[in-house]
């Protein structure tokens, strides 16, 4: 998963700097900077994932609504009324089968559940860059130990990289 991260120094090279309590090299604030740099470049193209699968998802669920509306108000119609046209009930027919074609097609994109995957990935992405931001801008004598703080980075970072949908950066 790190191997996404281009030009971002690994924990072996912060090791081999020989990080120490409190011991903020540039090479730590080098990679965190990084990290900085690509949560919030994720966070962003996940919003923007968030927003396209969110319309996606309008553009087959309210015709479903629609049309699954509309050939349940013409079926009671045809119930309720004895002497209804043919014409009626092959509109029932293929307004249902459209309607469910629709389900169908929501099913299988399952628009709605990459819409909130994203969202979910953007808000840990916007989190992360939050937290190293904080650090970053933190004196000296306020800040954690950089070791303690590259290591709860590099595992969330991870973590959050394995977890969210794919991207194409």
């Amino acid at each position: 998963m790190m191997g996404e991260l281009r030009g971002v120094p690994s924990l072996s090279t912060i090791e081999r700097d020989y990080i120490h309590q409190h011991d903020w090299i540039n090479t730590t604030v080098a990679m965190l900077s990084k990290w900085f740099e690509s949560s919030c470049e994720r966070a962003n193209k996940h919003e923007t994932e968030g927003v396209r699968y969110h319309m996606l998802n309008r553009v087959i669920k309210i015709p479903e609504l629609l049309v699954g509306g509309t050939a349940t108000a013409i079926a009671f119609w045809v119930v309720g009324n004895d002497d209804s046209s043919p014409s009626a009930k092959v509109w029932v027919a293929v307004l249902s089968g459209v309607s469910i074609v629709l389900k169908g097609l929501d099913s299988v994109f399952g628009f709605a559940e990459l819409e909130q995957r994203h969202v979910v990935a953007a808000g840990q992405y916007h989190d992360l860059s939050r937290k190293i931001e904080v650090n970053l801008h933190l004196p000296q004598h306020l800040r954690p130990n950089a070791r303690v703080l590259v290591e709860e980075v590099s595992m969330k970072y991870t973590q959050t990289l394995s977890t969210s949908p794919s991207l194409k950066i």
